[in-house]
């Protein structure tokens, strides 16, 4: 009897009918939500006649079936996704639209259709429709290939269409260099979506700073100071704008700012490592210490601020106290990029203390 069993599930696994199977029993919830249990004797009805070659036309079938019952969302959405598995992803579309503009609030149609739009290059309404789904962190990969004018056409037309913060911020960065004020719109458009995370306010302004463009990167940073105002991190970035441009007292007083604001580790951090540096570049070695061993106290990120002591008694030739500090941080490193950050900070060290 056991050698029977054997013989029949070899055959199924050989034959990948058993795979069918598993497919459709995963299905069945969705068939049981329908009017009518018309649906489960539908997709059945083809299993009685599969055979190793019939894949494809099961998925034609169905396809089929589904196309003469426009009205029937479930069936719909059943086809698309089969068709999708098969790689017929503008067939899938169709179907998936279909599904969704019967049952708009069905989530499992409304995530296939997003995926079926990204596969067929309808890039705009494949960011709507993730969008409509919940995903706040999908841009297609495939916008970056687009062609400049075509790119440019897309965005435009973004900027009247539900998308999310994320995606403005991408598209911005996509076409800044094409249409500098096209991708201040989005960027705006980022920040009217979600003004009181700091993450989209601070996103331009970190983004027109790469671009060396420090007027607006001043804008952006200064508004995020009005619309979180105890937020610490519009004030580390004004720091480190400041830096950038010289402008060192004020630097310095927008670290001491977002120190005083700073509730949470990596923030305060952060600043104390930013103001450290400040001092350190300005010679001003015993300030700097003073903050690198403040912040040491709280027991923050003691790998980076081992390093930096190591590199700042290097600098005031104090070697002895450099090396054992390098020692220390040796002692911290649980990943490759923190060997490489170490490196870095070793040959610096060398070079100044041979």
């Amino acid at each position: 009897m056991n050698r029977h069993l054997e013989q029949v599930f070899s055959w199924l696994f050989k034959s990948r009918l058993i795979i069918w199977i598993v497919f459709l029993l995963a299905l069945l919830p969705l068939l049981s939500m329908a009017q009518s249990a018309s649906h489960n004797l539908f997709l059945l009805s083809y299993m009685s006649a599969y055979n190793d070659n019939s894949l494809t036309q099961l998925a034609e079938r169905i396809d089929t079936s589904a196309t003469n019952r426009p009205n029937d969302s479930v069936l719909n959405r059943i086809a698309g996704m089969i068709l999708f598995r098969f790689g017929d992803f503008k067939g899938a579309q169709e179907h998936l639209l279909w599904a969704n503009r019967i049952d708009p609030s069905n989530r499992v149609s409304i995530y296939w259709l997003g995926q079926a739009y990204e596969r067929i290059g309808d890039y705009g309404n494949a960011m709507q429709t993730m969008y409509r789904w919940g995903d706040e962190e999908y841009f297609p990969v495939g916008f970056s290939e687009l062609t400049d004018q075509r790119k440019l056409s897309l965005s435009d037309g973004l900027l009247s269409s539900q998308i999310s913060a994320y995606a403005h911020d991408r598209v911005a960065e996509e076409v800044y260099v094409l249409e500098p004020d096209l991708a201040r719109k989005h960027f705006e458009l980022a920040i009217q979506k979600k003004p009181s995370e700091v993450r989209f306010l601070l996103e331009p302004a970190w983004f027109y700073y790469g671009q060396g463009d420090f007027i607006v990167a001043e804008e952006f940073g200064k508004r995020a100071t009005t619309l979180i105002p105890t937020s610490p991190w519009p004030y580390l970035f004004l720091g480190t704008l400041n830096r950038g441009t010289g402008n060192i007292e004020q630097a310095i007083n927008n670290y001491v700012l977002a120190i005083q604001l700073s509730d949470k580790e990596s923030a305060k951090t952060s600043a104390y490592l930013a103001l450290a540096d400040v001092y350190s570049e300005q010679n001003n070695y015993n300030k700097a210490l003073e903050l690198l061993t403040a912040v040491q106290q709280e027991g923050n990120d003691l790998f980076t601020i081992h390093l930096r002591k190591a590199a700042l008694f290097a600098k005031s030739d104090q070697c002895i106290a450099s090396r054992n500090e390098v020692r220390l941080a040796q002692q911290l490193i649980v990943s490759e990029s923190d060997a490489v950050v170490f490196d870095t900070y070793f040959s610096q060290v060398n070079d100044s203390c041979p």
